[in-house]
């Protein structure tokens, strides 16, 4: 292979590269990539994405014990993340995350969620990195869940409540946006205990009080801000006030509309009841005992601090007094009520 013909931009994925030939581009795949890529061919893995239009298509050039090379299908017009909408951002993301659940299915995983493993081909977002699938290890967390943050949570967030030009960061970020979410909650506050989610200084900020918005990167941050400035800083300049006659009240509203992809909803079980398994007070270890109804005995209670739902089995035979047993003010108070999961729909999982 010509050296002069490896591109610039492929230089990190030990499993191959990229190179033009004549124009036209193509993929050598290493040795080190030979089991994946045969699985993901031979299984159908593959053709599946193809057919769907979830990865763009490749053919097979040549196949020797040294290296594959494959001919990925041209694409007219290449786009970049700092170039798309937010509607196309979103997409992108949902994109990664349903070829993420796929392979997962299927025995693979995802090693790597970089927003410019994704472009725009024919109207329709398209993942266009072959050699991102690699083997799932059973119970190991996803390699790539950071990625997916910086690359895609943190830009639409970004976005979302500041407005679609912070896109453009990821042309400074090519590694995607650092996310800090520091903030003076507690412990209790950042668990969704007592208290309030205040939340952090961003989202403070109004976008029509935006002046400039500058990034700082190498030593002019980090002569600043310190090691936490290392990876760059966005420096966010607002308005300066100034006097005017009148009250001088702006009202600002915007809409935004949206459907919900079901296949990225949560499933909800209705099997198990509230607790973290038999660690409680009556013989079973699943409930608490405690005299409800005020007749001297103890009755069974749900494990009522807890926020966990490893608890007992449902069992509607059974009659427990559960939270809304415990108020006055509720209908149900010192009432015992069937041990059932009370909402579910009918997407939520048997088990």
């Amino acid at each position: 292979m010509i050296a002069k013909n490896f591109h610039s931009s492929s230089f990190r994925d030990p499993s191959g590269y990229v190179f033009i030939e004549d124009g036209i581009i193509k993929r050598v795949i290493h040795p080190i990539y030979f089991e994946q890529y045969n699985k993901l061919t031979e299984s159908g893995f593959f053709k599946v994405l193809f057919n769907n239009r979830l990865l763009i298509p490749h053919q097979e050039l040549t196949n020797t014990n040294e290296q594959i090379v494959i001919q990925p299908n041209k694409v007219s017009f290449i786009t970049y993340p700092y170039e798309w909408s937010f509607n196309q951002y979103k997409e992108a993301a949902l994109l990664t995350l349903k070829l993420q659940k796929y392979s997962l299915e299927h025995g693979f995983s995802l090693k790597d969620a970089s927003a410019f493993n994704i472009t725009f081909h024919n109207g329709k977002a398209i993942f266009i990195d072959t050699l991102s699938f690699d083997f799932y290890a059973e119970n190991s967390p996803w390699r790539a869940y950071k990625q997916f943050i910086t690359h895609f949570l943190g830009p639409l967030v970004l976005s979302y409540f500041h407005g679609a030009q912070m896109l453009k960061l990821t042309s400074n970020f090519i590694d995607g946006i650092p996310v800090n979410n520091g903030n003076s909650n507690s412990s209790n506050q950042r668990s969704g205990r007592g208290g309030y989610d205040y939340g952090n200084a961003a989202s403070d900020i109004n976008p029509d009080d935006i002046e400039s918005i500058n990034v700082l990167k190498g030593a002019a941050a980090t002569a600043l801000y310190g090691s936490r400035a290392s990876n760059g800083v966005v420096m966010i300049t607002t308005k300066k006030g100034s006097a005017k006659k009148g009250i001088g009240v702006t009202v600002t509203s915007s809409l935004t509309l949206g459907n919900a992809d079901k296949e990225t909803l949560p499933v909800y079980q209705k099997k198990y009841g509230a607790g973290y398994g038999p660690y409680y007070d009556d013989a079973t270890g699943y409930f608490g005992l405690a005299d409800v109804n005020g007749d001297g005995i103890d009755d069974l209670t749900t494990p009522f601090t807890e926020d966990a739902s490893y608890g007992a089995e449902f069992d509607p035979t059974l009659l427990v007094y559960q939270w809304n047993s415990i108020y006055p003010q509720l209908p149900g108070y010192q009432i015992a009520t069937p041990w059932v999961c009370l909402l579910y729909t009918s997407d939520a999982a048997d088990e």
